[in-house]
């Protein structure tokens, strides 16, 4: 069985939208909203996230995904020995805590869809601040989502060769 997001190409109704970080600098007890998205409609494709500083494995790391939500740490990951692909959980990409070097993959076995907003935050509590690069890969749909059911149904019909004239 196909899922929606296998038709896009099909469609002009939606976009790949990447969104990178880089160098950005959380200061101790800071909070950085990596991705904040409200009332729209897509699908989360992929997300890395490396930090780096004293003590940066202690970094908290909130996703949310409409009702759905993973709080955790790049310790806890590593403690839990997340260090492969899984289908909805991320995974430890390098753990070096003599460099204090820290990196997490989120590679979803297939898109995440979202309907009400994607959250992904930052939280730094310790005492020193830490470096982020990061980058969180979506596909956005463009327009209001009655708009996007328009042009889906047109599209869906034109592909299958049942819009107005054809048989």
């Amino acid at each position: 069985m196909g899922m929606l997001f296998e038709l896009l190409p099909l469609m002009d109704a939606w976009e790949y939208h990447i969104l990178d970080v880089d160098d950005e600098t959380i200061p101790a007890g800071g909070t950085y909203n990596l991705v904040f998205e409200e009332k729209k409609l897509g699908w989360i494709l992929s997300a890395a996230l490396g930090v780096r500083g004293p003590n940066a494995e202690e970094t908290e790391i909130s996703v949310r995904v409409d009702d759905w939500r993973l709080d955790t740490t790049f310790e806890r990951l590593m403690q839990a020995g997340l260090i492969q692909r899984g289908v909805m959980t991320p995974y430890i990409a390098r753990y070096d805590p003599v460099l204090d070097i820290y990196e997490a993959l989120f590679e979803f076995a297939y898109p995440i869809p979202y309907k009400k907003f994607l959250h992904i935050t930052i939280n730094r509590p310790s005492q020193n601040a830490i470096v982020i690069d990061g980058e969180v890969a979506t596909i956005r749909i463009k327009p209001d989502p009655q708009s996007f059911r328009d042009m889906f149904e047109k599209s869906l019909k034109e592909v299958l060769g049942t819009a107005k004239g054809k048989r």
